[in-house]
């Protein structure tokens, strides 16, 4: 098993230093790790099949609420709202890149009767909304040809740039950013319903000849393209996860999807693995739903998180984890709630907040920068790597806009500890920001933490033990401001201290890894330690 968890590194998103999160932009920001549910419905009045308003809530992983972004603003502009019975409709993605989350709609105020079927003259154009950190949705995105009469059902993207769309009727289409017209790329299933774009390759669901379905490079936007039996599941299935849990075999080697038990199916979360050769079911957790998200965990498990099925309202946000191996029974079959949709409201679609960690195949273990006579020294260092083809060394004077500045040959696939090390001459006179930009074999990239470093000499940092039991030490040189996160991005302690060495208690957090990032006015480091 080789993996990285590791920030996705945004333009709008809060930087980390002398550890306070300051946003970059002056409106709210998503949080990294947290989880965001499409919902629709106010509460004011049932749900029936009208354009309903939609709304993001934001919750913890553990289901608290943090807030709530409206998608459909009154007033001049574009609309976004989903039918308030069309279970199927109002699934959100995160992009490949993880920098937006993606879902789609209609162009038209709430209150229009029986939308998704509307024939009106001109038809009611389908929208597609991209949300980045910064929670200001850009809803440019205007389709005249799209679905007409039918349901607009997902979006994905691999940057944010184009769409891939989903729907109840006309295969799956093609649409760039601020497009008012969209074409056809595949037309091999009519009706299909959740899109996914994994290892820069388009899969979609489908409940006709019911399964997952490949249809090739998500950079061919072309027309006629053939989509193939990915996995044969049968049932009903929608939202999907899929991962590489086994480094034996390559590429995707295990699947999680929702079913919500239509088609004479029990419904519930199918867990899949793949030998190389077949696909073969595992089992299932069982609780029906449509919208599914999960990520690898540091200890080799999967957690998921789901929305049940519904078309009254009142659902729920549900969670699971499976530790058992990529090609054994789930170790859990029943899921936990999270939150209850209140009345008249239903919950839909789930992923990540732009810019939460992910499972990535190099394990990264330390990334500092400090200010050295003969410039900025930068190392880092990885526990594994998976695939892994180089690291470009990104530089910026703001925090929004990096440049390469140089790039560093990787280890390709190793189990063993490597280390790497760049000494940037340039003078430093001025606050300066540094990330690394890992780019695999398969060309997919990815982003580290971003760090900083002033003029001037960075004090020296210690983290031990690691394993840890009870309690960690923090040494340093000088005061330092401290956040402890989980492999999902959460915060959960953070500080201050004085120099010399502070004694941290541990003892009360699950068994996993965690990074440590430490900040002073002089430099930024980032510390893994695992806890037992």
């Amino acid at each position: 098993m080789a993996y990285l968890y590791r920030y996705f590194s945004l333009a709008t998103a809060p930087l980390m230093f002398l550890g306070l999160a300051l946003p970059l932009a002056s409106q709210a920001q998503f949080a990294r790790g947290n989880l965001v549910v499409l919902r629709v419905g106010d509460g004011a009045s049932s749900l029936t099949n009208a354009s309903t308003p939609v709304f993001l809530d934001e919750y913890t992983p553990t289901g608290s609420p943090v807030g709530t972004t409206p998608l459909n603003a009154t007033g001049p502009g574009n609309k976004l709202t989903n039918s308030g019975t069309s279970s199927s409709e109002g699934i959100m993605t995160l992009s490949a890149d993880g920098q937006y989350l993606l879902t789609a709609g209609y162009n038209t105020e709430p209150g229009l009767m029986e939308v998704a079927t509307s024939t009106t003259t001109p038809p009611i154009p389908r929208t597609v909304a991209r949300i980045g950190s910064s929670q200001l949705p850009d809803i440019s995105t205007m389709l005249a040809d799209a679905f007409s009469g039918k349901s607009i059902r997902s979006a994905a993207s691999s940057d944010g740039s184009g769409f891939v769309l989903t729907g109840s009727d006309g295969g799956i289409r093609y649409a760039a950013l601020g497009a008012t017209s969209s074409s056809i790329t595949s037309a091999t299933v009519a009706n299909t319903r959740v899109v996914h774009i994994y290892r820069r390759q388009v899969y979609f669901s489908t409940g006709s000849t019911p399964g997952i379905y490949l249809v090739g490079a998500a950079t061919n936007t072309a027309s006629n393209q053939i989509a193939t039996s990915f996995i044969n599941t049968g049932g009903s299935p929608y939202g999907f996860v899929l991962l590489d849990r086994d480094a034996a075999v390559p590429g995707i080697d295990a699947a999680y999807i929702a079913d919500d038990g239509g088609g004479g199916s029990a419904g519930g979360i199918q867990k899949w693995s793949f030998d190389g050769t077949t696909w073969a079911k595992q089992g299932a957790i069982l609780t029906a739903c449509r919208g599914l998200t999960g990520t690898l965990q540091a200890d080799g498990s999967v957690v998921l998180y789901a929305t049940t099925l519904t078309t009254a309202g009142g659902n729920r946000l549900v969670t699971v984890n499976d530790a058992n191996a990529y090609n054994a029974a789930p170790s859990n079959t029943k899921t936990t709630d999270l939150v209850t949709a209140d009345p008249n409201r239903a919950f839909r679609g789930v992923d990540f907040a732009p810019g939460t960690i992910v499972a990535l195949p190099v394990e990264l273990t330390s990334f500092t920068a400090a200010h050295v006579a003969a410039g900025t020294q930068l190392r880092w260092t990885t526990a594994s790597e998976l695939n892994s083809h180089y690291f470009d060394v990104q530089r910026s004077a703001d925090g929004h806009a990096f440049t390469t500045i140089a790039s560093k040959p990787a280890h390709g696939t190793t189990a063993h500890p490597s280390s790497y090390a760049f000494l940037d001459p340039e003078t430093l006179a001025s606050l300066r920001y540094y990330r690394l930009k890992q780019v695999d074999e398969d060309g997919t990239t990815t982003y580290s933490v971003t760090v900083a470093v002033a003029a001037g000499t960075a004090p020296g940092f210690s983290l031990s033990p690691s394993p840890a039991f009870e309690s960690i030490t923090l040494v340093s040189e000088e005061p330092i401001t401290y956040a402890i996160r989980n492999t999902t991005g959460q915060t959960v302690r953070q500080g201050s201290t004085l120099a010399g060495a502070t004694t941290l208690a541990v003892a009360s957090l699950p068994a996993g890894v965690y990074f440590v990032e430490l900040h002073t006015a002089l430099g930024s480091v980032v510390r893994r330690f695992s806890k037992q």
